[in-house]
């Protein structure tokens, strides 16, 4: 189905455009009144295509459980915001139970295939070099973090396995959108305790945006 014949599905992506461009200038410029307007919203206007999906469609498992998501990365994403206090804990914690979600959702359909042994095997490789190289730095967040990356790595490998099953749309949208989350997630820890950047939300926020919108959009298949 086309999706810009959806009724308002345009309107969306333009608002989510427009609100996430001024985002990411009030976030650069240090405007942060306005980023904490926007950062929410952003977030709240995904939620509005997964919304969008169920009054076009029907309300399912696969979609009730990403709208779940999307709302449990709306409280995360309001707590990270924040720079007068650091919530990161709790940020993490609304951020894992999103995953659980998406877990079960991508999950849904899942079929063991011989070369999942390989892309798990892989995936714990690349967890164990991470909590090494976070050790020192993620100070007394480290095991948090460390759960939280295999809970991300569990959420990844079932996005991976979904094309197995078919290459469909919703497939490419499960795993590009599940892959550029991962790679949002590293990039924040990557600039938060190896090589810090003033710029990491705007960074972040460039890959994690366009993540949770294409998540969202294979509600449409």
């Amino acid at each position: 189905m086309d999706l810009f014949g959806i009724p308002c599905f345009t309107s969306l992506l333009a608002a989510l455009t427009a609100v996430l461009v001024a985002r990411e200038v009030a976030t650069f410029r240090g405007t942060i009144w306005l980023k904490y307007i926007l950062t929410p919203l952003v977030t709240l206007i995904i939620a509005g295509f997964v919304l969008l999906s169920m009054r076009e469609y029907e309300v399912t498992a696969y979609r009730t459980l990403i709208i779940s998501a999307i709302a449990f990365s709306l409280v995360a994403d309001t707590m990270l915001m924040i720079v007068e206090t650091n919530l990161m804990k709790h940020g993490i914690a609304f951020f894992m139970l999103a995953h659980l979600m998406y877990i079960l959702a991508f999950s849904l359909e899942y079929k063991f295939r011989i070369w999942h042994g390989a892309v798990a095997a892989v995936m714990l490789v690349f967890v164990w070099r991470f909590n090494m190289r976070i050790r020192g730095p993620a100070g007394a967040l480290q095991i948090p973090i460390t759960i939280y990356a295999v809970v991300l790595s569990l959420m990844l490998f079932f996005a991976i396995s979904s094309i197995s099953l078919e290459l469909s749309r919703k497939t490419v949208l499960i795993f590009a959108g599940a892959l550029l989350f991962a790679i949002s997630d590293f990039l924040i820890a990557f600039l938060t305790f190896i090589r810090p950047h003033k710029q990491e939300s705007v960074i972040v926020w460039a890959i994690y945006a366009p993540a949770q919108l294409m998540i969202a959009l294979s509600c449409f298949s």
